[in-house]
């Protein structure tokens, strides 16, 4: 379980950092399916079987076709530091893996 939550940060980090468009659709359907699997073994297999049906299929064909028609010019994007994302990585590792035995 926890290596699915090591993949929701990685795929959710990826999907913020990542400039190139094909490479955000890729992590936006990693994602996805992450936390569909998560769901699955909540007991909640209608919900995850809806987020890949929904979000993996009709919302990455419209990402898609959004990202083919906006003119994506390399040459102006600079490289943007993600010092800023450090605090919310160290929050969200915090909480995740946090012990729920109460």
């Amino acid at each position: 379980m926890e290596g699915i939550k090591l993949l929701i940060i990685l795929f959710g980090l990826l999907f913020i950092i990542e400039r190139k468009p094909m490479n955000i659709i890729f992590n936006f359907i990693g994602l996805i399916v992450s936390v569909a699997i998560i769901l699955g073994k909540n007991n909640t297999e209608y919900l995850s079987y809806l987020l890949i049906i929904i979000y993996c299929s009709a919302l990455t064909i419209i990402f898609g076709f959004v990202i083919m028609l906006t003119p994506f010019d390399n040459t102006k994007t600079k490289d943007k530091k993600i010092y800023f994302l450090i605090p919310f990585i160290l929050f969200l590792t915090f909480f995740l893996f946090q012990d729920n035995n109460d």
